[in-house]
């Protein structure tokens, strides 16, 4: 903390900086002396602590707060008064009751401003910001904000009148993200941003009276057991109601905010936008975040994809696949970087592509969307955010998680669930709890380990069943899979053509092909020895009847016979596979 004075003829201006180095949120106490003038109390006794200037305040971590206030005192106490005191009154760690003091401010003479944590009562229990508010103009101030001595209020920031003409910020608090909650509220109220909070259990319940006694509105959830997509269209609702012109809603974890390119995301999707976080374009010659999208033929769409799209990552790579229509020139124009292939080489083609393109720039993070528009470019910060969280390889943005409100045709919900029981059955899971829910879509966020290894492997094919052979890729690899709800849109104009059946038919010849080529023991080795088993044993029986009656069972023991000999040849076909698979000379052959 740093203290200047500037003198004038009435007394002086002083200014207060106090900046945070904790790794967490603190509750502090600040007392500067200088506040009084230095004239003995009523009773005789000597000015103290509680006659200067006391300031409680919840400090974020890194958190740096100006205060400036004036004071009647002497010239002379600029050098002569004592140095400002400041202490922790304790580490915001989730105590229930910090909440009601945390953004207490106490000025001049220890008056108190407000109750922090004071809840407003209302038909709706309703729990308004719990901030200081300016009476006059009836509005909250940021959190940086605080009061004078004379009563009005000094702005650290230009922040707008009416915090209705200026986007919201929301935030749905869903686990230990105690002192990221409160960084987002203190910043962006600091820049005049409403803060809504809203939470998904009783732990994200405390963290958001913190945060609300930090400024922030707390929107308590409807009903119990709400998802995070759930409360977040909760949140986009209370900010259409209070008349703000957008939304601005985090990802899991409440990661730091890049205010600006978070607004002009908004700008391009609409009313609701995902934050972009702080550490997207950190470092200019490596790319944290990059986007990639395979394309062929997809002129109509691809331009507003990559302008959506390059809110969110650092680079934005186009995977031309070979078009015809000039998607390589839209793409380039709005603002991409594009590689062409010559030729039409498949959705796997492109896969590999922008696997060996992200791999050579050394991206952190890799996250794949359709050309279409069908996938929403706003939920990259969730994916990537999950990815870091959950430590995983591989995130899929899945159709099939309770958060997911995607609307998927009756036909197609159909196919996917037989390829999705099929994949699964491949890969040995076979306890639902263990399941891949969403194995064929498209949308997924790689890390670093999964790019190199998925850039390097000549298994993943070039037609649709790449999707299938990066599922296979993470399941040799022992790669963790975690799936992030998303929803996928069905009713764009320029949606992907391709014959349903065809797809279909494609998946299952890869699995079938995995089924039985990578997997051979466990799908022709089963198999044949149930044939053989079963053949043996009916063709014996055959026999014994013959023997007792003097007649053999001619068709039944035939069948069986038959049955029997299938069964060896599966087996030995089990076995010659697992041998092309593990004898080192084909292994050199293949490499």
């Amino acid at each position: 903390m740093t203290r200047t004075v500037e003198c004038t003829d009435d007394g002086a201006v002083v200014t207060l900086v106090i900046e945070s180095a904790r790794d967490e949120a603190v509750l502090v106490r600040v007392v500067d002396p200088l506040g009084t003038d230095g004239t003995p109390r009523t009773d005789g006794s000597s000015p103290t602590d509680a006659d200067g200037l006391l300031i409680r305040r919840l400090l974020a971590p890194g958190e740096r707060v100006t205060a400036t206030y004036e004071c009647a005192v002497d010239r002379a106490a600029e050098t002569d008064a004592a140095p400002p005191r400041i202490e922790v009154i304790e580490s915001v760690t989730g105590a229930a009751e910090s909440a009601t003091d945390a953004g207490e401010l106490v000025a001049g003479a220890g008056e108190s401003v407000t109750d922090a944590g004071e809840s407003v009562a209302g038909a709706a229990a309703e729990r308004v910001s719990a901030g200081p508010t300016d009476h006059a103009s009836g509005r909250e101030p940021p959190a940086g904000a605080l009061r004078t001595d004379g009563g009005e209020l000094d702005y650290e920031d230009d922040a707008p009148a009416d915090p209705t003409a200026v986007p919201a910020v929301g935030v749905v608090i869903t686990g230990d993200d105690h002192a990221a909650v409160v960084r987002t509220v203190s910043r962006a109220r600091e820049r005049g941003h409403q803060v809504y909070l809203t939470y998904v259990d009783e732990a994200g319940e405390v963290t958001a009276d913190v945060g609300g006694a930090a400024g922030a509105v707390v929107v308590d959830p409807p009903r119990t057991g709400m998802t995070p997509v759930e409360l977040r269209a909760e949140l986009v609702e209370r900010a259409q109601e209070e008349g703000h012109p957008g939304i601005l809603v985090q990802p899991v974890g409440a990661p730091p905010i890049d205010f600006d390119r978070s607004l002009d995301a908004l700008e391009k999707t609409g009313y609701a936008a995902t934050t972009v976080p702080a550490t997207l374009g950190q470092d200019p010659d490596t790319p944290h975040v990059i986007v990639a999208i395979p394309a062929f033929n997809a002129v109509g769409t691809i331009a507003d994809v990559v302008d959506r799209a390059s809110a969110y990552a650092d680079l934005v790579l186009v995977v031309d696949d070979g078009s015809e229509d000039g998607t390589g020139e839209a793409a380039r124009e709005a603002g991409a970087t594009v590689v062409e292939h010559r030729r039409n080489r498949g959705y796997g083609g492109a896969l590999k592509t922008a696997f060996r393109e992200a791999d050579r720039l050394g991206a952190d993070h890799l996250v794949v969307l359709d050309a279409d528009g069908q996938h929403d470019p706003t939920d990259v910060p969730r994916l990537v955010e999950a990815q870091k969280q959950s430590g995983a390889e591989i995130v899929v943005g899945s159709r099939y998680m309770p958060e997911s409100r995607t609307e998927l045709p009756m036909v197609r919900r159909i196919g996917l669930g037989v390829i999705n029981g099929l994949t699964n059955l491949s890969l040995g899971r076979l306890r639902p709890s263990r399941f891949i829910r969403d194995t064929q879509s498209g949308f997924r966020a790689y890390d670093r380990d999964a790019i190199a290894s998925l850039a390097s492997d000549p298994d993943i094919g070039d037609r649709m069943g790449a999707s299938t052979d990066i599922i296979y890729h993470a399941h040799r690899e022992r790669y963790r899979v975690t799936e992030v709800g998303t929803t996928i849109r069905y009713d764009v104009e320029h949606s992907s053509t391709l014959n349903p059946f065809v797809h279909g038919y494609d998946l299952v010849r890869n699995i079938a092909h995995t089924l039985t080529v990578v997997h051979p023991f466990k799908t022709l080795g089963a198999a044949g020895s149930v044939l053989t088993s079963v053949g043996i044993g009916v063709a014996l029986e055959g026999f014994a009847l013959g023997i007792q009656q003097g007649q053999v069972p001619f068709v039944k023991t035939y069948a069986a016979t038959l049955m029997a000999l299938l069964g060896l040849v599966l087996v030995f076909l089990a076995v010659d596979y697992h041998t092309i698979q593990v004898h080192p000379y084909y292994r050199r052959r293949q490499e």
